[in-house]
């Protein structure tokens, strides 16, 4: 059940922890909401606070007020409820990307010393993709060189040093 915080100006705050809301029939609430579910982003969550508005029985203009979004938006979100559909965001389209950063992670621990231009010209993308591929998998774009850890020279120093 939402318990009410605290009202303010005729604004009654509620904490909510579920996806969706109910209202009973006599009562009018105006709602924002304070805690939402980690796994909705900021556009569902506009929404859902936009539907919760409209079930309440408000009409646009103040809708418009209360949560700062085109008129266009609330039409296209009230016509959404009342055909039942659901207010998550709809699978997108867009062209596939031609290396992703599971790619990326995996040729570069395959082959530690590659350069990101070598994996560019291999895969044959930009390097500038190569990067952001790297960077989405929490890479750092730093090189990797084999060296021994004294080189021979300073290792003969030591010798006549300490021998």
């Amino acid at each position: 059940m939402l318990k009410p915080q605290n009202e303010v100006e005729g604004v009654i705050r509620f904490k909510f922890p579920a996806k969706t809301l109910k209202f009973t029939s006599s009562a009018v609430y105006v709602v924002i909401f304070t805690k939402i579910n980690n796994l909705l982003n900021k556009m569902e969550t506009k929404r859902i606070e936009v539907a919760a508005l409209i079930r309440a029985g408000q009409g646009t203009t103040s809708i418009m007020n209360l949560t700062y979004v085109s008129k266009v938006t609330v039409c296209c979100i009230r016509n959404r409820v009342a055909d039942g559909e659901d207010l998550k965001d709809k699978p997108r389209s867009g062209r596939p990307a031609k290396l992703t950063s599971k790619a990326a992670k995996l040729a570069f621990l395959a082959n530690q010393t590659m350069t990101m231009s070598a994996l560019a010209k291999k895969k044959s993308v930009s390097p500038s993709t190569v990067s952001r591929a790297v960077k989405a998998a929490g890479g750092k774009s730093l090189r990797y060189i084999e060296r021994p850890l004294l080189s021979q020279r300073q290792k003969d120093l030591r010798l006549e040093r300490c021998g």
